[in-house]
């Protein structure tokens, strides 16, 4: 199977290399693609409903060409409409999703062989990443469709892939939206705090650096300072009045916590 996709380039000479078909065009099925891109180690199709990659009906058609992997990569909410929409691909491929907190089941409509890559990274299209540093997470219907998806992943990243099935993605997601969501959001108030006094977020570069080699170095718990471990209450009632009203119970909450934590 050529490279129809003009996003990707072809391999066509490696007639033997897999054939791998990547469904969607968000910022993850963009790495995974990226990747395969730059890597050359696949014959590659993107499908999706917008951009310019083939139209999502025509992957059923393609199979017949022989595809050894699907990757469906699109949004947690529209996983089981895709695969419900494939249906049945012919040579019954390998066919995994991406998501953190879907179940694999999903894709019983695509085919017997199916499994999970899920890669736990937060992928931004202003700063675009191949997978070759990204842990995955893989899970899969049998021991011998495990070693498949475990060969896929390792198609993509350097890390070896590790083993989690639903309950323990949805776990490594929540970690994941605490991680990167609510710190990243907590990034943009600090950034809003800066700005009213003319102030960047390059000033709290080398502060938030060092909070997270610490965190990982000493553990969290260790780490931790500031006036809520110190029971500095005055410092807490000066910062909780020069805030905006809508970082006042952010900020008493992240304080209780804190203080919760270290009793």
């Amino acid at each position: 199977m050529d490279n129809t996709c003009g996003r990707v380039s072809a391999v066509e000479s490696a007639s033997d290399s897999p054939a791998i078909a990547v469904v969607g065009t968000g910022r993850v099925a963009s790495a995974l693609v990226r990747t395969i891109s730059e890597g050359g180690f696949c014959r590659l199709r993107q499908y999706g409903r917008s951009g310019d990659v083939l139209p999502l009906g025509q992957l059923a058609h393609d199979a017949s060409d022989g595809l050894d992997a699907v990757v469906v990569a699109v949004a947690d909410s529209a996983v089981a409409a895709v695969a419900e929409q494939l249906g049945r691909l012919e040579g019954n491929p390998l066919c995994v999703h991406t998501s953190g907190s879907v179940d694999m089941g999903v894709m019983a409509p695509m085919s017997s062989r199916i499994g999970v890559l899920y890669p736990l990274m937060t992928f931004n299209r202003s700063t675009p990443v191949t997978c070759a540093d990204v842990p995955f997470f893989t899970e899969a219907c049998d021991s011998a469709v495990l070693e498949r998806v475990d060969a896929l992943a390792a198609m993509f990243s350097a890390i070896a892939p590790r083993h989690a099935d639903t309950a323990v993605r949805r776990t490594l997601h929540l970690a994941g939206v605490f991680t990167n969501n609510f710190v990243n959001v907590l990034l943009e108030s600090t950034e809003r705090i800066l700005a009213a006094d003319g102030l960047t977020l390059e000033c709290v570069r080398p502060l938030l650096e060092a909070t997270v080699a610490n965190a990982v170095a000493s553990g969290p718990h260790d780490s931790q300072t500031g006036p809520a471990v110190r029971g500095d209450r005055a410092t807490i009632e000066l910062q909780l009045d020069s805030l905006p009203a809508e970082l006042k119970d952010v900020y008493r909450s992240l304080t209780t916590l804190i203080e919760t934590y270290h009793r």
